[in-house]
């Protein structure tokens, strides 16, 4: 059965060279083996197709594979097995793009799961799932100070930004693609495309390729990137010394910052100075270890 999605191939799962998981023989190997095991206990399966899955028919056919798997091995399980089917779907980025609602996702597994006799197959089984990014991308956001505009030979306009790549490494990484609004003018008036960058020594370091803004964007506006609430903070980093930004929850017009902005306090506070007491400290506490070890033998 084809589980390989139509989606980036940096975030899919399954295929040839795939990382993850096992093959179906193998799994199924693996499974009678832990049954037979005293201190293990085999309570269910998993399986992931990818990420930012568009086809809701994929999504049938991860339920009906989960299905196939499990049945012939049933009397391995417990009285009631665990059907994980992963998640994978696709969250909406831009406006224009349309991606499977979440009523749509579960008619899909339930489809996959009926035709593929999960009931008289499987008898008590408990389903679990993960919406995971379509659940928290589009709601947050990530606001952005402008701090120049340049003219480039050859290309859209730039506006460069207070952050990028160590806040969101994913357009760099493959290609992502996000809109860009500016909350600092009222739209309606006349608009042009910018070329979106970071403040990184990366020429990748690109927010936006093309973002239609105001065509009076400038030094000091606000611009929103939406669509940032997941797979954005947890992959940022400290990338060329950049602290990572506060992250703020609103709600009801109330707004409270729930971790702070890194200060240049935090991002030297792993470093030892070089011939400082706390490398002495360090040294002897090594050369320590290494002379118990050393009369240990």
């Amino acid at each position: 059965m084809d589980l390989a999605p139509d989606t980036h191939e940096k975030v899919r799962t399954v295929g040839p060279g795939a990382h993850f998981g096992m093959e179906p023989s193998t799994a199924a190997a693996v499974a009678r083996r832990i049954a037979t095991a005293g201190d293990l206990r085999l309570t269910g399966v998993h399986i992931h197709a990818g990420s930012q899955i568009r086809d809701p028919g994929l999504f049938a056919r991860v339920a009906a594979a989960a299905v196939d798997f499990v049945a012939p091995l049933r009397d391995r399980f417990p009285e009631t097995v665990e059907l994980d089917l992963g998640g994978g779907l696709a969250a909406p980025y831009r406006a224009d793009e349309r991606v499977p609602s979440p009523r749509r996702y579960a008619e899909a597994l339930r489809t996959g799961l009926r035709e593929a006799g999960a009931r008289e197959r499987l008898g008590s089984y408990r389903l679990i799932v993960e919406p995971g990014r379509s659940v928290i991308a589009n709601a947050g956001l990530t606001l952005y100070r402008v701090h120049a505009r340049k003219r480039v030979d050859g290309a859209d306009e730039i506006l460069a930004v207070d952050g990028g790549l160590s806040d969101n490494p994913r357009p760099s990484l493959y290609g992502a693609s996000y809109e860009v609004l500016n909350a600092s003018r009222p739209r309606g008036g006349a608009e042009r495309a910018f070329r979106v960058v970071g403040r990184h020594c990366e020429s990748g370091d690109v927010v936006a390729s093309s973002a239609v803004l105001p065509a009076g964007s400038d030094v000091g506006d606000v611009l929103v990137v939406p669509a940032t609430g997941a797979y954005v903070f947890a992959m940022s980093s400290r990338y060329n010394g950049v602290g990572r930004p506060a992250v703020v929850f609103v709600r009801d017009g109330e707004a409270r910052i729930v971790v702070r902005r890194e200060t240049d306090d935090d991002l030297l506070a792993c470093d030892l100075a070089l011939g400082g007491p706390e490398t002495v400290r360090t040294a002897r506490t090594v050369s320590g270890a290494a002379s118990r070890r050393s009369r240990a033998r």
